[in-house]
C-alpha cells in the first residue's frame, strides 16, 4: 500500500504536494487541520528518503482516478 500519516488515511505524496504548493507547514495545517505539526515534519522527512516510493505512491494514486470526458 501508500505510505500514509499514522492514525489517518492521508498518504504522504499529498502532504508533500499541499506543502510544495503552500510553501508552509501552516499551508499543510490549515488544508488537514487533522494533522500535528510533527506528523508534517514525518511525512517529508520520509518522502526526502524515499523520493522515488512517494513519486510512486502518487503515480499509481494518480493513473486510479477516473477521468470523465476524456477518449
Amino acid at each position: 500500500g501508500r505510505a500514509v500519516i499514522e492514525g489517518t488515511r492521508i498518504p504522504v505524496f499529498v502532504v508533500v504536494d499541499q506543502f510544495d504548493e503552500s510553501g508552509t507547514i501552516e499551508g499543510v495545517l490549515e488544508a488537514y487541520p487533522e494533522l500535528k505539526r510533527a506528523d508534517v515534519h514525518v511525512a517529508l522527512a520520509y518522502a526526502e528518503l524515499d523520493h522515488e516510493g512517494v513519486s510512486r505512491d502518487r503515480d499509481t494514486y494518480l493513473a486510479e482516478v477516473p477521468t470523465f470526458g476524456t477518449p
